[in-house]
C-alpha cells in the first residue's frame, strides 16, 4: 500500500469542503477498530483504524459508533491509499444508536433478565409447594375430626389410619425437601443477580448514542483507502507501581516497575498497542501572561486589580480549550504493548523513551485492558541500581536494628513516583512509596528488622550541677553506651544514630567531651542539625560498644526547653 497523501486536521476546519461536493458525495461506511492507546495521568490518545474501497471520484468515508466520551477538539485523522487519494476536513456529529454501545454492557443485560426469568420461575415452583402443602394440613385436619368420630363410635379402623398418615408423612416430607432446595436455588440466583447487577454499574455508559465522523475523500482511480483516526478520550489513567524484592543470603534486590492502567471509556482496549506516557496534555501549553503591578500612595486600590483572577492563558479551563489537535500527534504512539505476564516466566522490558522532555514507556507484545475500571498491571521491566546493605540502629528510640538497602539509580529514566510493594526473601512485608528519582540519586528501603543484630542501650551517667562564681550556670552532663552484637554468620554493615541537643540561642553552650565519645562519627549527619552517625562493619559473633559523653551549659536564672 502505497502513502500518496496523508493530511492531519483538527475537527472544526469545515469550511474545506465545499457544498457542492458533500451534496454529490456518496456515502461509503466503514468500521473502526482500535489499534493503539497512549494512555496519560488521566486521559488517552486512541487510534483506529478504518478500510473502505473507494471508487473514483468525490466520496464521504463515514465511521460510526464513536465513544462518547471522544474529546471532539482532539479528532484527527491520516489516510493511505492504493491510488492517489486526497482527503479533505472530516466532519463529526452525535448520533443516537438502537442499541447500547458497550457490547459487555448489553451482555451483562442479557445475563440479568435470564436470571430473572429463571427467579420467577422458583418463586412460582415454591409457590406451588405452599400451596400443596396447605391442602395437606387441611387434610391432617379432617382426618383428626373423622379419626375422632370413628373413636365415639367404636369403628375406628387403626391399620387404614396408619396407612394414611404415612402417606402425609411421606408427602409432606417430600414437599419439604422440594422447598428447601427451590430456596437454595432462589439464594444461589439472588447472589448471582447482585453480582452481574454490580458489574453492570461498573460499566454502564449511561447512554445509547455515539459520535459519527465524516470524511470527504477524492480519488483519481478506484482502490483500498485506509484511515487513521486519533482522538482523546477520558475515563483513562496509569500510575507506576514497583516491586522490591530483597534477597537476604546474597544481598540482591531487585526493583521491577509495572504500568498500572484502569480505563472506564466505554469500550474494551484487546490487543492493541499500548504506550504509556508521563505527559500531561490536560495542563495546558499556553505560557501564563504577566499583569503590571500598578503601585499608588493615598489611593483605594482594590485587590481585583492586581490579583490576578483572569484564567486567560493560566493553564486551567481556558488553557485546556485553546489546545489544537496538533499538540496531540499520533506520533507520541508506537510499538506494541502484552497484558500482564505471570512472574515466574520471562518477561519483556518495556522500551523506554526518555530523549525528549517526557518519558514513554513502549510495552511489547499486545494489550488487553477492560472498560469496568478494573486494574491492568503492565510489566514495564528493572531498574538497573547498584545497592549495599546496611544495618541502621537508633538506640535513642528502640533496641531494634532494621536492614536497609541503598542503592544508586542508573540509566537514563526518571523512576516516577509511586507505591512500592516489599518482599523480603519472597515474603511480602509491607509498602512504602516511593520519590521521584532521578538518574544518579540514592534511594534507601526498609526491609524490617534484623533480628539477628542485639542492641542494648545504658545511661552511664546523668549529672546536674552549678557552676560560676558572680554568674550563676547550670549543668548537665550525660554518659551513653550501647553494645551492638552480630550474631550472623557473617559480616555486617552498621549505622548508629544518636541526636544529640543542638542550641539555638549563644548562651546556651554544649560541647561533645571527645575523651569519652567513641570517635569516628559524622556530625550534622543528612545535613540534621545533632545528629552523630557510627558507621562500621561488625564481624560475625562479635561485639562493640558505641560511647557517647556530652555537657550542656545556660544562665541558672532561665528555662532550658527540649532537652530530652
Amino acid at each position: 500500500m502505497q502513502v500518496v497523501k496523508s493530511l492531519s486536521l483538527i475537527a472544526i476546519g469545515l469550511g474545506a469542503v465545499s457544498a457542492p461536493t458533500l451534496v454529490q458525495a456518496e456515502n461509503l461506511s466503514a468500521d473502526c477498530s482500535l489499534s493503539k492507546a497512549v494512555v496519560y495521568k488521566n486521559r488517552a490518545m486512541l487510534s483506529c483504524k478504518a478500510q473502505a474501497y473507494v471508487p473514483a471520484g468525490k466520496h464521504q468515508i463515514q465511521v460510526r459508533d464513536l465513544s462518547l466520551s471522544i474529546l471532539p477538539d482532539s479528532l484527527r485523522v491520516e489516510g493511505q491509499g492504493e491510488k492517489d487519494v486526497v482527503i479533505g476536513a472530516l466532519r463529526h456529529k452525535q448520533v443516537n444508536n438502537a442499541q447500547l454501545v458497550n457490547e459487555q454492557e448489553a451482555n451483562l443485560n442479557k445475563q440479568i433478565e435470564e436470571v430473572n426469568d429463571k427467579l420467577r420461575w422458583v418463586q412460582a415452583e415454591i409457590g406451588v409447594i405452599r400451596k400443596q402443602k396447605g391442602f395437606y394440613e387441611s387434610l391432617m385436619g379432617q382426618a383428626k375430626t373423622n379419626a375422632q368420630e370413628e373413636i365415639s363410635i367404636y369403628e375406628f379402623n387403626t391399620e387404614k389410619w396408619l396407612d394414611a398418615g404415612q402417606a402425609l408423612r411421606g408427602a409432606m416430607s417430600q414437599l419439604e425437601k422440594s422447598r428447601l432446595n427451590y430456596e437454595s436455588n432462589l439464594k444461589d440466583l439472588s447472589d448471582e443477580k447482585s453480582k452481574l447487577t454490580k458489574d453492570l454499574a461498573q460499566i454502564r455508559t449511561g447512554t445509547k448514542s455515539s459520535y459519527e465522523v465524516s470524511v470527504p475523500v477524492e480519488a483519481e482511480a478506484a482502490g483500498l483507502v485506509e484511515l487513521t483516526l486519533s482522538y482523546q478520550v477520558n475515563g483513562a489513567s496509569w500510575s507506576p507501581v514497583y516491586d522490591a524484592r530483597l534477597d537476604t543470603k546474597t544481598g540482591a534486590l531487585e526493583i521491577i516497575q509495572y504500568g498500572s492502567v484502569t480505563q472506564n471509556t466505554g469500550e474494551n482496549w484487546e490487543g492493541i498497542d499500548l504506550t504509556l506516557s508521563t505527559a500531561q496534555p490536560q495542563r495546558g501549553a499556553t505560557v501564563p501572561e504577566l499583569k503590571p503591578m500598578w503601585v499608588n500612595l493615598d489611593r483605594l486600590v482594590t485587590l481585583s486589580s492586581y490579583n490576578g483572577n483572569s484564567t486567560r492563558g493560566s493553564g486551567g479551563v481556558a488553557g485546556v480549550a485553546s489546545l489544537k489537535a496538533a499538540d496531540f500527534s499520533t506520533d507520541e504512539v508506537s510499538a506494541t504493548s502484552p497484558a500482564y505476564i505471570r512472574r515466574e516466566l520471562k518477561q519483556r522490558d518495556a522500551q523506554i523513551d526518555a530523549s525528549g522532555f517526557v518519558v514513554e514507556y513502549i510495552i511489547p507484545g499486545e494489550s488487553s485492558v477492560a472498560s469496568d475500571g478494573s486494574e491492568s498491571k503492565l510489566y514495564i521491566g528493572k531498574f538497573a541500581h547498584e545497592t549495599v546493605l546496611k544495618t541502621h540502629i537508633k538506640p535513642q528510640v528502640t533496641d531494634k536494628a532494621y536492614l536497609v538497602a541503598h542503592g544508586e539509580i542508573k540509566g537514563e529514566a526518571t523512576l516516577l513516583s509511586g507505591p512500592v510493594n516489599l518482599f523480603r526473601d519472597n515474603a511480602f512485608i509491607g509498602r512504602t512509596q516511593f520519590a521521584m528519582l532521578n538518574p544518579g540519586q540514592e534511594v534507601e528501603l526498609s526491609f524490617g528488622i534484623n533480628d539477628q543484630i542485639e542492641v542494648d542501650r545504658k545511661l552511664i551517667k546523668d549529672e546536674v550541677s552549678e557552676s560560676g562564681m558572680f554568674v550563676g550556670s547550670k549543668v548537665i552532663e550525660r554518659t551513653y553506651s550501647t553494645s551492638v552484637k552480630n550474631l550472623r554468620n557473617q559480616s555486617v554493615s552498621i549505622v548508629l544514630d544518636e541526636v544529640v541537643p543542638a542550641p539555638q540561642d549563644k548562651k546556651v553552650e554544649f560541647e561533645i567531651l571527645a575523651d569519652a565519645t567513641s570517635a569516628g562519627y559524622e556530625k550534622d549527619a543528612d545535613k540534621f542539625s545533632g545528629l552523630l552517625r557510627w558507621e562500621f562493619d561488625l564481624e560475625p559473633n562479635k561485639d562493640q560498644d558505641v560511647e557517647l559523653s556530652w555537657r550542656i551549659k545556660w544562665p541558672e536564672d532561665d528555662l532550658l526547653v527540649g532537652l530530652r
